[in-house]
C-alpha cells in the first residue's frame, strides 16, 4: 500500500498499484483562517473540497466562500477539479440535461487522460463576473432524484457501447448542504461527481461520446466528441483520425 503525505491534517493513501483510486482523509472542516478578497472588494474565506470518493463524510459548505481553484492533472492520483455556476439554469429539466452534458464530458476527458477528478456544480467559474472565480453558490434543488435518475438513463446515451465502462469510473451524484453565512441551511446544495477510472477499466481504451446539447434539443448530433483533460480546461480533440473510429 502506497502513502502520500501532505498538509498536516491531509492523508491520502492509494489503495492498490493497478488503481488510481484514492480516499481522501482530509479533515472535515467546513472553512479555514485564510482570507480572499473578492471581485467586489469584500474578504472571502477560503473552504476545504469535501474528501474525493467518499459519500458520508460530515462535510458542508459556506455559502460565499472560495474553494481552491480548479486544476489540471499532476500526477494522476490527486484529482483534477472543475466548477460549473449553474445559477441560471433554474428549470429543473433543463438543469438535470446541463448537469448530464457536463459530468460526461468531464468524466471522458478524466478517462481518456487516466487521472482522477471532480466536477462541482453550483461553484462560480470564470465565466460569471457576479462572483469570485470559485466562490460557493450553491444550487437550489427540491428533489434530488430526479438528477439521480436522469443522470444514470444518460450514460448510455453519451457513452454508448463503452456504458457499462463508464459506470464503473463515474460515481453517483453527491449533493453536499451548503449553510448560509450564519451556519443556517440555506437549501441549496453542491452537486458534485467523482471520476475513478481505475488502470483495469481504462487500459488501452478510448472513450468517445455522443454530443447533446440544448442548440440541438438535446438530440444527438451525428459526429461523435473525444475529451480530454487541457490544463484546467476539458478541450475536445475535434480533428479525429480516421483510423481511431475504427
Amino acid at each position: 500500500m502506497l502513502k502520500k503525505s501532505g498538509r498536516k491534517e491531509t492523508e491520502s493513501v492509494v489503495k492498490s498499484t493497478d488503481d488510481f483510486k484514492i480516499q481522501d482523509f482530509k479533515a472535515t472542516k467546513e472553512s479555514e483562517s485564510v482570507t480572499l478578497t473578492s471581485k467586489q472588494g469584500k474578504s472571502k474565506h477560503l473552504c476545504s473540497i469535501y474528501p474525493f470518493d467518499q459519500q458520508s463524510a460530515s462535510h458542508r459548505y459556506i455559502e460565499n466562500y472560495i474553494l481552491p481553484p480548479e486544476t489540471g492533472p499532476s500526477n494522476l492520483v490527486d484529482p483534477v477539479h472543475e466548477y460549473k455556476f449553474l445559477g441560471r439554469a433554474e428549470d429543473i429539466h433543463i438543469m438535470k440535461k446541463k448537469i448530464n452534458k457536463e459530468v460526461f464530458r468531464f468524466a471522458a476527458g478524466c478517462m481518456n487522460t487516466r487521472t482522477n477528478g471532480t466536477i462541482h456544480f453550483g461553484v462560480a467559474d470564470s465565466k460569471d463576473s457576479t462572483y469570485g472565480h470559485g466562490e460557493i453558490v450553491g444550487v437550489s434543488l427540491d428533489k434530488t432524484d430526479i438528477v439521480i435518475d436522469h443522470f444514470n438513463q444518460g450514460i448510455k446515451s453519451y457513452f454508448e457501447d463503452n456504458a457499462d465502462d463508464a459506470k464503473r469510473c463515474i460515481r453517483q451524484p453527491r449533493f453536499v448542504e451548503v449553510l448560509g453565512r450564519d451556519n443556517t441551511l440555506s437549501s441549496k446544495y453542491v452537486i458534485e461527481v467523482d471520476i475513478v477510472p481505475s488502470h483495469s477499466v481504462v487500459q488501452g481504451k478510448i472513450f468517445y461520446t455522443q454530443t447533446l446539447d440544448e442548440e440541438n434539443q438535446w438530440k444527438k448530433s451525428k459526429g461523435k466528441s473525444l475529451f480530454i483533460r487541457d490544463g484546467a480546461a476539458t478541450r475536445d480533440v475535434y480533428n479525429i483520425p480516421k483510423e481511431l473510429t475504427k
